[in-house]
């Protein structure tokens, strides 16, 4: 038999799904009263803000004024969600403002939600009342009344509630019928099986609701006959009555029930919803049943359930089902190794069962199965999901590859992660996803020593023309390596790394010395050095009235070899201090042993202009700096670079690579 708290689980109600299904009763059944009651149904349900499930807590004191007040209110809809909270609290206080809409008998079906939430407060006190109305006139108060008797409860509520069986009104002998069955279980069907049998519309929840608390065969099979109709609203009333059912017989029943809806049928979250209102203890031993019984009709559904609502034992029956089949249906196996994945069943446990599926026909299995591998904690997945990084699928190759992203950073495979994955940087369809996951794992599970043949793997991507495809090899190869090789990484990718620079110049808010000829655009002679004129701004780069000068200073040409994997010539670094409102020049010099045609892509955060050999190729003027690509034929021989760039204030830097076209890592 089921207690006041197992009663009070919020179920179906406690969702989206389940509200849908109840207002396609509501629509159903039609009427005032009996949306009225309706309503209070879903508000007795409910569980009160802030509040857990189960036992009832005191609510705070400002709640309790809210709740009361709404008493008072002419919305029919507030008053009623007041009389269920109250009741739900068990508020003494309350008493005697529920004693009075009872007493006032105005809106019957509000006086019986009151008599209802009395039953919870005073329990046994409201005996003989509650049993009076259950004779009154008006056939809301008696359902009402039949509610609150069951309750309260006992031998004389049950004889009150056993009259009620009888009653002139056919949702009352529902309702009665419900409560009976609550109080007495299996021992309730002699006298309820003839008002279930063919209930009228609207007391087709009742009508369930009994169905739910019997719990016998034929109690089951009445609920199969309810559901055996086209009617949703119908279908739907069947659901919600068993929110609260006592016999875990009707899960099963249930699943089967799921299994056969239409695909995108409105009832699946209502029905899923229900089953997953059911607490571990209630599903644990039908589902095992299920799984054990190989019924293919309902195990794609019983697999739906227990990945949303996991139990270790039928976790177990699961596994054992599917081991023992040659070739379960694909959604089957989907279904399936969702389920024995969640962290609550633990999918260590599966480990043998996820490595069979890495080679199933279906792709969406295959890339599961790696997935699942990755949840199971292990540290030895290296062998298991080495064919899976070969796989004809990049769905496949990309869940293999995070499901080895969880392994714990100080493990690695025997040959080396580069070693390793060397398939996957070979594929011909690698993309920026794929080896943005090949290149965590280098950097993660990678060792320095590592370092050239991970260059050796990644040179092709690094002098490609893929702009997603380089910066990431660039960058995991930096961080395998560490600063020591970051030049090699930006050779690799054709930056132009050794200059002689001369700085500063003069420059100004207005950009000026971008127009400005200085000496070094007369030509270059890396003996001579000039006066150069330059302003103090502070080493801020903010102006400072009081320290505010235009001052002179020698300046000459200064070797400079970029150290960073993006190539980048960091001039703020170079150039003597103040970097701000300044102009600086550098001169890259490029042997070719070919005439041969590159392309250039030239990158600066400031405003710039480029020659090679003597000819302007690039001109950016805003100061918010550009990125230009252009191509240029290198003559047999030595190739000049001159860049010129201003700054303003903020970062200074700039880098020029080169890449034959037609790369070989062009993809």
């Amino acid at each position: 038999m089921k207690t006041e708290s197992d009663r009070s689980r919020s179920g179906i109600h406690g969702n989206s799904g389940g509200k849908r299904a109840s207002c396609e009763l509501k629509a159903f059944l039609g009427g005032a009263c009996v949306l009225a009651c309706a309503f209070l149904a879903d508000v007795a349900a409910a569980e009160p803000p802030g509040g857990a499930t189960g036992a009832p807590r005191e609510a705070d004191r400002l709640a309790v004024e809210k709740t009361l007040a709404q008493l008072e209110s002419a919305d029919w809809m507030l008053k009623s969600e007041a009389v269920a909270l109250l009741g739900k609290w068990q508020l003494q206080e309350a008493v005697p403002r529920l004693t009075a809409i009872v007493d006032g008998k105005n809106e019957p079906w509000l006086a019986g939600a009151a008599l209802v939430a009395l039953a919870r407060i005073s329990g046994s006190n409201v005996l003989a009342r509650a049993a009076g109305l259950s004779d009154d006139p008006a056939p809301e108060i008696r359902g009402a009344a039949t509610e609150a008797l069951g309750i309260i409860g006992g031998a004389e509520a049950i004889a009150a509630v056993r009259r009620r069986l009888a009653d002139a009104d056919a949702h009352v002998r529902c309702r009665a019928a419900a409560v009976y069955a609550m109080l007495l279980g299996k021992d309730a069907w002699k006298d309820v099986a003839g008002l279930v049998e063919q209930p009228p519309a609207g007391a087709l929840e009742q009508a369930a609701r009994a169905l739910g608390y019997v719990g016998t065969a034929e109690s089951r099979a009445r609920i199969e006959a309810l559901l055996a109709t086209t009617n949703v609203a119908a279908q739907s009333a069947v659901l919600f009555g068993l929110k609260d059912a006592s016999d875990p017989d009707v899960v099963p029943l249930l699943l089967q029930f799921f299994a056969g809806l239409p695909a995108r049928s409105e009832l699946a979250g209502p029905c899923m919803d229900l089953l997953q209102s059911y607490g571990d203890e209630f599903l644990s031993g039908p589902l095992v049943a299920v799984f054990e019984s190989g019924n293919m009709n309902v195990l794609v559904a019983a697999s739906r359930l227990l990945y949303a609502h996991p139990t270790a034992e039928p976790a177990k029956a699961l596994a054992a089902a599917l081991t023992r089949m040659e070739q379960p249906p694909d959604e089957l196996v989907l279904a399936a190794l969702n389920a024995l994945s969640t962290p609550k069943v633990g999918p260590a446990r599966h480990v043998d069962l996820f490595s069979r599926y890495l080679t199933h026909r279906n792709p969406q299995c295959r890339a599961r199965a790696a997935t699942c591998l990755g949840l199971t904690g292990s540290g030895d997945l290296y062998p298991l999901l080495r064919p899976s990084l070969a796989d004809t699928d990049r769905q496949v190759v990309r869940s293999a590859l995070l499901a080895l992203g969880r392994i714990p950073a100080e493990t690695s495979p025997g040959e080396g992660i580069v070693n390793y994955l060397g398939d996957i940087l070979e594929r011909k369809d690698l993309d920026y996803e794929l080896l943005r996951h090949a290149l965590n794992l280098m950097t993660v599970h990678g060792k320095p020593e590592e370092f050239p043949s991970a260059l050796a793997a990644l040179k092709p991507i690094l002098s490609g023309n893929d702009g997603r495809l380089r910066p990431q090899a660039a960058v995991a190869l930096g961080q395998l390596g560490g600063q020591a090789v970051a030049r090699q990484v930006a050779e690799a990718q054709g930056y132009v790394l050794d200059w002689m620079l001369i700085g500063t110049f003069l420059n100004d808010e207005n950009n000026s010395g971008l127009t400005n000829a200085y000496p070094p655009e007369a030509g270059i002679d890396f003996k001579t050095n000039y006066v150069a004129r330059y302003i103090w701004t502070g080493l801020e780069g903010r102006r400072d009235e009081d320290r505010e000068a235009i001052g002179e200073r020698k300046v000459e040409w200064m070797e400079w070899e970029s150290d960073q994997v993006d190539g980048k010539v960091l001039l703020k670094d170079a150039m003597p201090p103040p970097a701000y409102l300044s102009v600086a020049y550098g001169v890259g010099d490029v042997v070719a042993p070919a005439s041969k045609t590159v392309s250039v892509t030239v990158a600066a955060g400031d405003a710039f202009l480029l020659w090679l050999n003597g000819s302007r190729m690039a001109e950016v003027t805003n100061q918010g700096g550009a990125v230009v690509d252009f191509p240029a034929t290198l003559k047999q021989g030595d190739n000049r670079f001159i860049i010129k760039t201003c700054n303003i204030k903020g970062d200074w830097w700039y880098s020029v690579q080169l890449r034959e076209e037609g790369a070989a890592g062009d993809r």
